[in-house]
C-alpha cells in the first residue's frame, strides 16, 4: 500500500492555492478552484485542498482546522524554513 494523496479542508480556497501553490511552490495539477478543490503535486503523493462553506453542516465545518500533519522533504531543512518565513509563513517552532 502507499499514499496517493493527503486532504486538507480550508475555508478560503483562493488564499490556499496561493500558499501552496505561490508560497510553497508545489506544482498544481488540476484547478478546480471554482468548484471548491485545488490538487497540487506532492511528489509521492497528491496534496487535495478543498473549501467548505460557512454554511456546510456543522460536521464538515469541523473539518477545518483540525490536525493535519504534512512532511515535506527537502535538501536544508533550515535553510527552507528561513525563506518560508521570510514569505510569512507562520511555525510553532524551528524544524527538528
Amino acid at each position: 500500500m502507499e499514499l496517493s494523496a493527503a486532504r486538507v479542508f480550508v475555508r478560503d480556497i483562493v488564499a490556499a492555492k496561493c500558499f501552496y501553490g505561490q508560497i510553497l511552490g508545489l506544482p498544481i495539477k488540476a484547478d478546480g478552484s471554482e468548484y471548491g478543490y485545488c490538487v497540487f503535486s506532492g511528489g509521492s503523493a497528491d496534496l487535495v485542498v478543498e473549501s467548505v462553506a460557512d454554511d456546510a453542516p456543522e460536521e464538515d465545518r469541523a473539518l477545518v482546522g483540525r490536525f493535519t500533519g504534512l512532511s515535506f522533504k527537502v535538501v536544508d531543512a533550515s535553510a527552507k524554513h528561513k525563506e518560508l518565513e521570510a514569505l510569512g509563513v507562520l511555525f510553532t517552532g524551528p524544524p527538528e
